[in-house]
């Protein structure tokens, strides 16, 4: 707050030949809680960009298919957190829709039983070129506060979707590719 109260009071926008950008104010900013936002339904996809607390991200526009925002310039440490209710104890498969131009992405699900399911981002060759990955985890039921932590970095995230596990899948992360049209 010190350095945004410095900028606002001494290097504010309109001060001769300068105009601080938008996401100087967003990295110097207290990261964002998730205290008084309502609970998101798991029966629909969730936008990354409809996060209720995050540290360290960005958004931008995105090629995936439906359009929107997308989550990107990710670095090891940043999260993202989202409200959800759960309306029922089990196993769910969880879907990430990311791309990536490496192999050093990966995303752990924190829920408040712990680090649940830490996803590796596939390689999709270009940065929106999406991919769909899924893995399985238990979740208890009702309504809580999920965290999505980035324990490597260089990837985009687009959205993820929880929904009930077949009792025929599998735990481990599985992949598949598509290319928006």
């Amino acid at each position: 707050s010190g350095m945004i109260n410095f900028a606002q009071n001494n290097i504010a926008n309109g001060a001769a030949g300068i105009q601080w950008h938008q996401d100087f104010y967003d990295a110097i900013k207290t990261p964002q809680t998730c205290s008084s936002v309502g609970y998101q339904s798991i029966s629909s996809r969730i936008e990354a960009e409809s996060f209720c607390g995050m540290q360290g991200i960005q958004t931008e526009p995105t090629a995936d298919t439906g359009g929107g925002q997308n989550v990107g310039w990710i670095e090891v440490g940043d999260w993202l957190e989202y409200n959800i209710n759960v309306p029922a104890a089990g196993n769910y498969t969880l879907n990430y829709r990311v791309a990536s131009t490496g192999n050093t992405g990966q995303l752990q699900l924190i829920a408040p039983s712990g680090t649940l399911a830490p996803t590796t981002i596939p390689n999709t060759s270009v940065w929106q070129n999406w991919s769909s990955v899924s893995t399985t985890v238990s979740l208890s039921a009702g309504q809580q506060k999920i965290r999505l932590y980035a324990s490597g970095a260089a990837f985009n995230f687009n959205w993820f979707q929880l929904s009930p596990a077949s009792t025929t899948s599998s735990s481990s992360p599985q992949s598949s590719s598509s290319v928006p049209a």
